[in-house]
């Protein structure tokens, strides 16, 4: 008799820890799920801000969004992207002048365009 109640003990753990892993797997599958989509919202609204950031310097190029991705990837790759340079300084005289007169220079102390 002994020995029959030891089996049943051990049947009636192992599917006690199978039955609690089930619950736990129940559980975590949603939260699993939330941060698995979290992660890909995540990637696709760094594409679009690329896409976005893209086409916003086509737009200074050609005065005209593109509609195709084909000729916005080959602004990218061959077109030229030109680079402002910003300074913040406390007086005019410690920036340089090429600087200044440069057409792509803006000046954000003041949250204007000092030069056009």
């Amino acid at each position: 008799m002994n020995v029959k109640y030891t089996i049943i003990k051990v049947v009636l753990s192992i599917i006690i820890v199978v039955l609690a892993y089930l619950i736990y797997d129940s559980i975590m599958r949603p939260v699993r799920f939330n941060e698995a989509t979290s992660a890909r919202e995540a990637k696709v609204v760094a594409r679009l801000i690329d896409l976005r950031t893209s086409q916003q310097f086509y737009k200074r190029e050609h005065n005209r969004y593109t509609a195709s991705f084909d000729t916005l990837i080959a602004f990218l790759t061959k077109g030229e992207i030109p680079m402002v340079k910003i300074i913040h300084a406390t007086s005019y005289k410690a920036v340089d002048a090429a600087i200044i007169l440069s057409p792509h220079f803006v000046d954000n102390t003041y949250g204007v365009n000092k030069i056009n």
